[in-house]
């Protein structure tokens, strides 16, 4: 046979594209972005869980803590003020920027710059060197290649719903996007569109994913909390099995979805702790779950809780806010050891758990504390009976389970609740309190002025939490290092006679406050203090115009009218830093950051060393 030489070499203008030759390295890229991103975030979670371990320990369990039941002898000399450097302070100006928060989107602006980010890097390897017109294999596969991060996302133990969301929300798009073009492309040249099991298997796996993306809006999860995940589980089945007919490539990047289903199950299971608890009907809006037996828990912890009770909802599970802090650390001597539940009776759910304790026995409670006219402690007062009811409950560590800051790092904190939040924020007070009182400030806490506000609608609201308050305040009144006043805003006239005595608590029937002006409150001296008008010149002065307005507005008078924080609080000068701490509804949450974001980006944020927010809201 005759040589003829070697074979003419096809331009690759005029090649034919190969799409399960191409775009399973766009896969490959997409995947490696993620990944590098994931990575560097869990390095920062590692760091941040080592230092938690430092302060007060954590177990791999999530319902433990360090802690020898014994208290330190505080120290009571004098407490240095030390400055945050120069690089944080910077840092911490730039990072302000990202707390602004989108009305109506619920996202910062450092989850929009990174989700925005997520959305380039998918619409860019779904686009580049792909003919979608001729050939919409492309988004196919990218839209396969989003299912480990989304599995991923969803089983782990931190908060990360909202790139869980739009992670789904892309992988939705990019299955449209190939199932638009590949029933136009079958349209233009008169093909069929149903009967091959190629193309049957095709339509019902899009079919599947848009009901999941219609299942899961935000009204759905809100008014349909059940049905929603009943849906969830049984559709994303359904599109895991007619996804795997209609193509053979959808196989490898099935296999780490299923595995990070399994690994969140094998966690959970290993994290239940089955324990006997107490229901405490405090009044028909609120319940109070006191657990004695679990050792601690961290601050801002969320638990997931289900109340064995024979009823319709005794498989449910729904995660609610510890109160108190671990019992070697707590201040709270009303319900000593273990760990306390708030929850609010707002659905079926939750409305059923406060009429189940209120089948229960009357129990003595420990009262709160009376106070004389110079709100000095005379000792408690009677005790009060309350309905109460032993159960069985099963307990596990929610997603973002603690807070995400260490509060002990700032010499003045800002903690701020709205109805029910005021649980989370109790926890934080509690475990700071406790770690300078009782553990005399072994962790190296620096906190100096501790402002507590707390908005609700009746002043019947402010027995929910009131022993606990009055616990802890007459705790730090103990400790000359440290300042704690309260501040409770009733946003409704109703019964001002049932306010109880807190130490250090002032409770004001007005509106809800400019949450920017208690922030910027914070961070200037008061204008009663002797060095207030040289420092608040020397504040207005750096500070941008508008500050400066808003400085200047904040006279005595306002201080005293607002409950504003530097009236009720000793000034303990510039450099130590503000933990801004809220939880509450949406609006709350978003003024909030807006206002962290809006003093820490100027000069009075950097001269008080820095603005650091921390936020949980109602969100589901």
């Amino acid at each position: 046979m005759s040589n003829t030489g070697t074979p003419p070499v096809i331009p690759a203008e005029f090649r034919q594209y190969n799409s399960y030759e191409e775009d399973p390295k766009y896969q490959t890229k997409l995947t490696i972005i993620w990944t590098s991103v994931f990575a560097a975030y869990a390095l920062h979670y590692v760091y941040r869980l080592a230092k938690e371990a430092r302060v007060r320990g954590r177990s791999a369990f999530g319902l433990s803590a360090k802690g020898d039941g014994y208290d330190v002898v505080p120290k009571q000399g004098e407490l240095k003020s030390k400055r945050k450097g120069v690089l944080y302070m910077t840092w911490s100006m730039a990072r302000a920027v990202l707390y602004w928060t989108v009305p109506g989107i619920g996202l910062d602006f450092g989850q929009l710059l990174l989700i925005s980010a997520y959305f380039a890097a998918v619409i860019t390897n779904m686009t580049v060197n792909a003919p979608l017109m001729s050939n919409s294999n492309r988004p196919g596969f990218i839209a396969v290649s989003l299912l480990p991060p989304l599995y991923l996302l969803s089983a782990l133990p931190i908060s990360l719903n909202f790139l869980h969301r739009w992670t789904g929300r892309l992988m939705l798009l990019s299955a449209l996007l190939h199932g638009a073009l590949w029933i136009r492309n079958h349209l233009q040249y008169g093909l069929p569109i149903l009967g091959q099991q190629k193309e049957t298997s095709g339509v019902a796996a899009l079919a599947v994913l848009g009901l999941v993306g219609l299942s899961s809006v935000r009204i759905v999860r809100r008014k349909m909390w059940e049905g929603f995940w009943f849906l969830h589980v049984l559709l994303t089945t359904a599109f895991f099995i007619t996804l795997c007919y209609h193509t053979i490539y959808a196989r490898p990047w099935i296999y780490p979805p299923l595995a990070f289903f399994g690994f969140s199950l094998v966690v959970r299971i290993l994290r239940v702790k089955f324990a006997d608890a107490v229901l405490v009907k405090v009044d028909q809006q609120m319940t109070l779950i006191h657990v004695p037996y679990i050792p601690s828990t961290l601050p801002g912890q969320h638990i997931n809780l289900t109340v064995f009770h024979p009823s319709r909802y005794i498989f449910e599970s729904h995660p609610v806010s510890v109160i108190t802090a671990a019992p070697h650390i707590s201040c709270i001597t009303s319900h000593s050891g273990g760990m306390t539940l708030g929850v609010r009776a707002v659905g079926g759910w939750s409305r059923a758990v406060n009429s189940w304790a209120g089948e229960g026995a009357s129990l003595s409670l420990s009262p709160v504390h009376s106070m004389d006219e110079k709100g000095k402690g005379k000792g408690k007062g009677k005790e009060e009976e309350q309905l109460a009811t032993p159960v069985h409950v099963l307990l596990s560590p929610a997603p973002g389970s603690s807070a995400k800051i260490d509060i002990g790092e700032f010499e003045s904190v800002l903690l701020v609740a709205g109805g029910s939040g005021a649980t989370w924020c109790i926890s934080l007070l509690d475990d700071i309190v406790g770690r300078i009182v009782r553990r005399g400030r072994e962790g190296g806490e620096r906190t100096r002025r501790i402002e507590v506000v707390w908005c609700v609608k009746s002043f019947g609201s402010i027995h929910w939490f009131a022993p606990l308050l009055a616990d802890i305040a007459h705790a730090a009144l103990s400790c000359t290092t440290l300042s704690v006043h309260i501040t409770v805003y009733v946003t409704c006239l109703c019964n001002p006679e049932a306010v109880p005595p807190i130490p250090n608590c002032d409770v004001l029937a007005v509106p809800r406050p400019d949450l920017y002006k208690l922030v910027l409150d914070m961070c200037i001296p008061p204008s009663s203090s002797p060095s207030a008008t040289k420092e608040t010149a020397h504040a207005k002065e750096h500070a941008n115009c508008d500050l400066e307005e808003d400085a200047a507005s904040i006279d005595s008078a306002e201080e005293e009218a607002l409950g504003l924080p530097s009236s009720k609080l000793p000034w303990v000068g510039y450099g130590g830093g503000l933990a801004l701490c809220a939880c509450g509804p949406e609006s709350m949450v978003r003024e909030a950051r807006n206002a962290g974001a809006r003093v820490g980006m100027g000069a009075v944020g950097r001269r008080i060393g820095g603005v650091e927010v921390c936020v949980e809201g109602y969100e589901i």
